[in-house]
């Protein structure tokens, strides 16, 4: 599933930027992740998979925010120096600016040919066929920042950000058209988007950081509407936070958690379990069909096979540093997966 970057959190006054990569065979329960080396990993029923050493992407104070990977052979990732740089399966680009100095924070690519990243200004680029066109803004709001930008094809997507007051606001995407979503800004919709996950079957779930999960639906026939409902992920805990969404189908969904846990919904019914130690921030998530992969903000990592409810044992990329985005595709045989930071490794 290719999901955007999220708002991520800045540790440090310099950044090194990295990029992490795995490969994963089917996952038994038990199966973690293991140290950082200098080769792609496999995971194995005797052997723990690995993420094979960084690769720097862009200068000191150009952070990378987020990373889409849409086939084993293509990723995008955009970072704050308003540039994108592609993966090709073998090597990264040299970056290229797309967006002026505006720092871009999330990207989604479907597809080899079709990406949307949005800044942190408001505004939304579009690649169609390898080429990007000018930043466009969403709105004429100040102080808007669209966090999160999700699509399930070149036809469909969805963005999700925060206004300057802190309220939740979307658009959608459908075929080329972007449209405001007035129906989140009522009284009861308090709390701003963090991340936002869209299905092939035109429907989004979009978390927040009141620890709520929105589900909408688009329906095209015989009118154009944009459906919502939301729920809370885990109301018997007192300050839960919904950082990160992955949703592989609109009932089976992984959420990464502002503290050490996951929520997996698996039909109707949301399961939260704490398979980081405690201080553990920020857990970022991503699912193929297979496998669903999940880190924090000591650059641990954990990992279970479907239906999401076993999760590995943590590993680690190498010494700590923040992790900011994640994108895992789907392989013949298992999965992979694209991480970028801002600290890099020691």
């Amino acid at each position: 599933m290719h999901i955007a970057g999220r708002h991520s959190l800045l540790l440090g006054a310099r950044w090194r930027v990295v990029l992490a990569a795995l490969v994963c065979l089917p996952i038994l329960s038990g199966v973690g992740l293991g140290t950082a080396s200098a080769a792609t990993g496999v995971s194995t029923i005797t052997t723990k998979a690995t993420w094979t050493k960084g690769t720097i992407l862009t200068a000191s104070g150009g952070g990378v925010d987020a990373v889409s990977c849409p086939t084993s052979t293509f990723c995008a990732a955009v970072d704050h120096t308003g540039a994108v740089s592609y993966f090709n399966g073998t090597s990264w680009t040299v970056p290229l600016i797309i967006d002026g100095t505006n720092p871009l924070i999330a990207v989604a690519c479907p597809t080899s040919t079709f990406c949307v990243a949005t800044d942190s200004v408001g505004q939304y680029v579009v690649m169609n066929n390898g080429t990007w066109g000018a930043p466009t803004v969403f709105d004429q709001l100040d102080g808007l920042s669209m966090r999160s930008v999700s699509c399930s094809s070149a036809s469909f997507c969805m963005a999700v950000g925060v206004t300057s007051t802190f309220t939740p606001i979307d658009y959608y995407y459908y075929n080329g058209v972007w449209t405001f979503d007035t129906v989140n800004l009522g009284p009861t919709d308090a709390n701003a988007f963090s991340s936002v996950s869209c299905t092939s079957t035109n429907v989004c779930l979009a978390s927040d950081v009141g620890g709520n999960v929105t589900t909408f639906t688009l329906a095209t026939s015989p009118t154009i509407t944009f459906t919502h409902s939301t729920v809370q992920i885990n109301p018997t805990t007192k300050g839960f936070i919904a950082d990160s969404i992955s949703c592989v189908s609109s009932v089976s969904c992984v959420v990464g958690s502002g503290s050490n846990q996951v929520s997996t919904l698996t039909g109707a019914t949301w399961t939260t379990v704490s398979p980081f130690p405690v201080g553990a921030l920020g857990v970022q998530v991503s699912c193929t069909a297979t496998t669903c992969v999940a880190n924090d903000s000591n650059a641990q990592a954990v990992s279970s096979p479907v239906p999401f409810s076993t999760w590995s044992t943590p590993g680690t990329f190498s010494s700590p540093s923040q992790i900011n985005g994640l994108s895992c595709y789907s392989l013949a045989v298992g999965a992979a997966c694209q991480a970028v930071d801002f600290n890099g490794y020691s």
